[in-house]
């Protein structure tokens, strides 16, 4: 897989992350969580789909 193609993966992965998030939204609470933590829950969660998905896209390796 070529760095252009992975790069756009992980863009896809990122895109779905904020989604999967934005749709449990269904009541605000506060909760102290500050912008470094939300940050680093949304680049989690984009890495393991990234990973999910190219292990999907490369099994023939």
């Amino acid at each position: 897989m070529n760095l252009r193609s992975r790069s756009l993966l992980f863009t896809i992965a990122l895109i779905v992350a904020l989604l999967i998030i934005w749709q449990k939204v269904r009541i605000v609470f506060i909760v102290p969580l500050s912008p470094l933590g939300f940050a680093a829950m949304i680049l989690v969660i984009a890495l393991v789909i990234f990973l999910l998905l190219d292990h999907l896209l490369n099994r023939s390796r």
